[in-house]
């Protein structure tokens, strides 16, 4: 019986292990644009996205070194599972 148990509990061990390390896996980086609309509202939009929170700062920082008149009013970096289209959900 209690080699069973230990059985179990080694099954239980290394699930935990797994889905702990599937988490903690960094997720993709979305680069968000925001824009004024016709009615001067602004409006988000996905630019692209990328591997690793890094590289979405780089291109956040150069896309913010373009000429005015190409720029959008305000770039940010949020994590993949985040759309700032969306009211806070309960």
């Amino acid at each position: 019986m209690s080699l069973r148990w230990l059985r179990v509990v080694v099954v239980i061990v290394l699930y935990t292990i797994g889905v702990a390390t599937t988490a903690a896996a960094e997720c993709a980086w979305v680069l968000w644009g925001q824009a004024a609309d016709p009615w001067n509202a602004l409006v988000a939009l996905p630019l692209g996205a990328w591997p690793s929170h890094d590289r979405c700062e780089q291109e956040r920082r150069q896309r913010e070194q373009a000429p005015p008149e190409l720029r959008m009013a305000v770039y940010t970096c949020l994590p993949d599972t985040v759309d700032p289209r969306r009211g806070k959900e309960k």
